[in-house]
């Protein structure tokens, strides 16, 4: 019973994170005590709701900053602070520093974000590879976009997995993507949490002459994933939180990118190595 109410709290908070709503209103949704509430979830997560719900929504925040054009004073109302002032005050009380130095800062360092605990899973344990050459890959470039703002987002899932069939029943090899996270210039698509992705889908090429896009020769961290699209999606925006929490990574200068070994699109189920670049 106590962990239904804790996960009634999580599913609740990732709800709300831009509603202003507080522990309040989370007591008079729930029908339990404000105690009750405390209680079980500081004895499951060691931590108050309220706590949990105000760090939540400042990694958002700081999340927005990076991944958007919005002003900080229209950043701080959505998040439902009475001022940029105030809004100014939290994030650098939380963060240590300025939401404009936060954003214009070119490393990420992610050390302090709150990540769900609603996602919590095992770790992903990635190994260092080096790719001594560059690899070349040669295919279709297009744009799309992306949900930053829910972790379920399936858009990836959508434009690249018909692509790839094509080509894996094509060639019976191996499928190359590249995706590379842009930010929209425009700030009514931002408003809309949304970012663009410039992806390829393509093959490996034995030279740059005909490459669509060329993935550098450098260390790479590679994480291995088999399962459904829906999980792989959940999955590789967890390897990016989770194990680069604390390093300070360029994650907008280079694309990720991904070799599908085998997809079944009935069975909506993919096998494939994810790379990051780390040195």
């Amino acid at each position: 019973m106590s962990n239904a109410i804790s996960r009634y709290i999580l599913y609740w908070i990732e709800d709300n994170l831009y509603s202003g709503a507080t522990v309040t209103d989370l007591v008079k949704n729930s029908g339990y005590s404000r105690r009750t509430l405390e209680n079980v979830f500081r004895r499951d997560y060691g931590e108050s709701p309220g706590d949990y719900l105000f760090r939540r929504r400042i990694s958002r925040a700081a999340a927005t900053l990076k991944l958007t054009r919005l002003t900080i004073t229209e950043i701080a109302m959505l998040f439902h602070y009475s001022s940029a002032a105030n809004f100014t005050r939290a994030f650098r009380r939380y963060f240590g520093c300025t939401p404009d130095f936060f954003r214009r800062d070119s490393m990420w360092n992610k050390s302090k974000l709150q990540l769900p605990i609603l996602y919590q899973s095992a770790d992903f344990i990635g190994e260092k590879t080096e790719f001594p050459a560059a690899v070349f890959i040669s295919g279709e470039r297009f744009m799309y976009q992306a949900i930053y703002t829910d972790i379920n987002d399936c858009s990836f899932a959508e434009n690249i997995k018909k692509r790839a069939n094509s080509l894996l029943n094509e060639l019976a090899g191996e499928v190359w993507v590249a995706t590379h996270i842009q930010i929209p210039n425009n700030i009514s698509i931002c408003r809309k949490g949304l970012v663009n992705v410039d992806a390829v889908v393509g093959v490996r090429d034995c030279s740059d002459t005909n490459a669509t896009i060329i993935m550098p020769a450098a260390i790479y961290e590679k994480f291995y994933f088999s399962g459904l699209w829906e999980e792989y999606v959940v999955f590789s925006r967890l390897i990016y939180s989770r194990n680069f929490i604390g390093e300070n990574f360029r994650c907008f200068e280079v694309p990720c990118f991904i070799k599908i070994h085998s997809l079944n699109i009935e069975k909506k189920h993919i096998s494939c190595s994810l790379y990051i670049l780390v040195e």
